[in-house]
């Protein structure tokens, strides 16, 4: 849509409309990632029911209410902070009630339940550009938030969890000891560093491909081929983590993402390496999104988990620095399109691999060890 925004000039009558326009969805997914914690302190107090009540209401609200924006800080009230919140509070469910129904094969499960986006995201862009070229962008919107709505409805009725956890105030509190320990700390800097790279990538590449003369159908298709990749990656780095180690995995995506960013996206001029960078990308960038919560579990005890899981979503607010950065960049660059949004995601995963290692070699010596 943002793309759709800047090719028809929708909000030109506003300043800065590409760094608005990249803010509005920068805001959504600090929003989605950073209340998991106040979601997590509702799960311990009001019960998963009445969270996933409150989740599917408020991000179906927000897409509906897009529908009617006519400027951007709209655009910010619905679709960022509306539906947002209402993210966050679906996030925090599925990061607390999955952990309870598998331990062998924990990061295997993740990885499935991570898949869904990918998969989401592969369907949703044809869909986007089909309703928007029929029935304009306000029904796009309205559509997308009545089948959220109504598919997430369904998903309801199957939700439920292993053992029940009693309600209270005192449940819900934040443990900031789980600070004291460095190795939880080191994972959570990992965590927005992938967010804001992985990020960048998605925002910037429809317009990069609309930039080397592709259409706006094939620059869905490059996202939805990404995501495509992406439901394999999720699943395999899942499957793979439960056998040779949930970290050693996380350190070969990372250094596979270095690659594809670096190396294949800094030459991609045609339709043909644009898609060899989806592919090869695709399948590694959501490796976190699988392995973030069976790291975490390994890390601290699992009472200690809600709290490392909280805070660990809330340090996502920095990923909002990549794409926002990027567009602040390229709006001052006019020699080199998109020369910076590939740096800026390359050397993020760049620090991502470098932490990894780092926590890898704290946690135990033996370069070929299951960590």
């Amino acid at each position: 849509m943002q793309n759709y925004y800047l090719t028809n000039k929708t909000f030109d009558s506003e300043k800065n409309i590409h760094l608005q326009l990249t803010f509005i969805g920068s805001l959504f997914q600090v929003l989605a990632f950073t209340f998991v914690i106040v979601g997590n302190m509702l799960y311990s107090v009001l019960g998963y029911r009445i969270l996933l009540s409150a989740g599917l209401l408020l991000t179906s609200t927000g897409l509906i209410a897009a529908g009617w924006a006519t400027s951007t800080w709209e655009l910010y009230l619905s679709l960022s902070v509306c539906s947002g919140l209402g993210m966050s509070f679906l996030a925090a469910l599925c990061l607390r009630i999955l952990p309870q129904w598998f331990v062998k094969y924990r990061s295997t499960a993740f990885g499935i339940q991570a898949s869904g986006t990918s998969f989401t995201i592969l369907v949703v862009p044809f869909l986007i550009v089909h309703i928007n070229k029929t029935l304009g962008p306000a029904w796009t919107y309205r559509i997308l938030g009545i089948s959220f709505l109504c598919l997430n409805i369904i998903a309801f009725l199957f939700i439920r969890e292993r053992v029940a956890t009693s309600r209270s105030l005192q449940q819900g509190k934040i443990d900031f000891s789980v600070l004291l320990n460095v190795n939880l700390v080191i994972w959570l800097f990992v965590g927005p560093l992938q967010l804001y790279a992985s990020y960048t990538t998605f925002v910037f590449l429809p317009s990069y491909a609309t930039y080397i003369g592709l259409s706006d159908v094939q620059g869905s298709a490059i996202i939805s081929i990404l995501a495509a990749a992406g439901i394999c990656g999720r699943v395999g780095a899942g499957y793979i983590g439960d056998r040779i180690g949930n970290i050693n995995t996380f350190i070969v995506s990372m250094f596979l993402c270095v690659i594809s960013v670096l190396v294949i996206w800094m030459v991609a001029k045609s339709l043909g390496a644009l898609v060899v960078f989806a592919v090869f990308n695709g399948f590694v960038y959501g490796t976190y999104y699988t392995l973030s919560a069976p790291v975490a579990l390994s890390i601290v005890p699992a009472k200690q988990y809600p709290s490392a899981l909280g805070l660990g979503m809330l340090a996502f607010a920095f990923a909002i620095c990549g794409p926002v950065l990027a567009s602040y960049l390229e709006s001052k660059s006019k020699n080199h399109p998109f020369f910076s949004c590939k740096i800026i995601s390359g050397v993020g995963y760049a620090a991502c691999l470098l932490l990894t290692v780092i926590l890898k070699f704290r946690i135990d010596k033996r370069p070929f060890a299951k960590v």
